[in-house]
């Protein structure tokens, strides 16, 4: 398993969904299980993450999302753990910069999705 490869194909492939606002295939990356930690005392699931989606998607809120210096932390047969930055662009000129940590695990229809975020910081303009 080349846990790089993985990881790097995962991202750019949110990258690619969120440029054409594609949110059936941005949601094929995104477990049912999914939980994203480190917001407030917010947690997002798998319906709050698709909600946020599909309003950024229809109103068009946000230009591009890049993503870069990833750095694989674990990896396990089925799962994936690295930290990555993540640079969003909005369609108003923000641009927020989040640190965050990646859990990926390839589910059983042998699709890897992630499972976890953890948000370590956030800076913006």
């Amino acid at each position: 398993m080349d846990a790089m490869k993985i990881a790097t194909e995962w991202l750019d492939n949110m990258a690619y969904t969120i440029a054409t606002r594609d949110l059936e295939a941005h949601m094929q990356l995104v477990s049912a299980k999914v939980r994203v930690l480190g917001i407030a005392d917010k947690r997002i699931d798998f319906h709050g993450w698709h909600k946020r989606r599909r309003i950024e998607f229809e109103k068009h809120l946000l230009q591009r999302i890049r993503y870069s210096q990833p750095e694989i932390l674990a990896t396990k047969a089925n799962r994936v753990t690295f930290n990555v930055t993540e640079n969003i662009k909005a369609t108003d000129g923000q641009i927020i910069e989040l640190q965050k940590e990646v859990v990926l695990k390839k589910e059983k229809d042998g699709q890897w999705r992630v499972r976890q975020e953890r948000i370590g910081r956030i800076k913006s303009n």
